[in-house]
């Protein structure tokens, strides 16, 4: 919930959405014609971060067991090999994180390392980057 709620207050006067849309249309510019399985070297990482939220309307459904039995898991797709993208999502009361990355490109344990970061404390990583 604090996720959302930081989020939410860190995007409300739009700027901010409206920077990562041009940042991120500039960065697909030369990109877009065809899917690759080769990164450059070195690769240069574009970070695709996709926040879904709260799901209320899934918290809603009528699970078997209780809550703590209930997980959220999401495939992503890469766009190209030195894509790293991650893809969070808050589910009664947890924070869910998927990651797709080529380990042929990223080290594994640099990957691992800033997911464990976002899933300690993402609204510090908020507060950081302001």
């Amino acid at each position: 919930m604090a996720v959302s709620a930081a989020l939410e207050s860190a995007t409300a006067n739009g700027r901010t959405l409206a920077t990562m849309s041009l940042l991120t249309g500039f960065a697909q510019v030369g990109r877009i014609a065809a899917l690759s399985d080769r990164a450059p070297f070195p690769a240069r990482p574009s970070l695709v971060l996709n926040h879904l939220g709260r799901l209320r309307g899934f918290e809603k459904l009528p699970w078997r067991g209780d809550t703590s039995d209930t997980y959220y898991l999401s495939a992503t797709t890469q766009r190209q090999p030195d894509y790293v993208t991650f893809q969070f999502a808050e589910l009664h009361g947890h924070v869910y994180v998927t990651v797709a990355f080529h380990a042929s490109i990223f080290d594994q344990d640099v990957v691992r390392r800033a997911v464990d970061l976002l899933c300690a404390d993402p609204v510090a990583l908020l507060d950081s980057a302001r």
